[in-house]
């Protein structure tokens, strides 16, 4: 099975790391925001697609 990668919604970009400084909500049991670390935009849940998929998701998703 392929590696699924996230990918930002906002700009399209790759570079998506879970937001260290909400750790301590997990033990409250509220959910992880992930970053987008090229634009900053910031949600619990980002889409994923295959490495292959990247630049058609771009292309149908994003408004430029």
């Amino acid at each position: 099975m392929a590696k699924r990668v996230p990918i930002c919604p906002k700009c399209g970009s790759t570079d998506i790391e879970y937001d260290k400084s909400s750790m301590i909500n997990l033990s409250y049991g509220a959910p992880i925001n992930n970053n987008c670390s090229d634009c900053g935009f910031s949600s619990s849940t980002f889409p994923v697609v295959l490495p292959k998929e990247v630049s058609s998701f771009k292309k149908k998703f994003l408004k430029k």
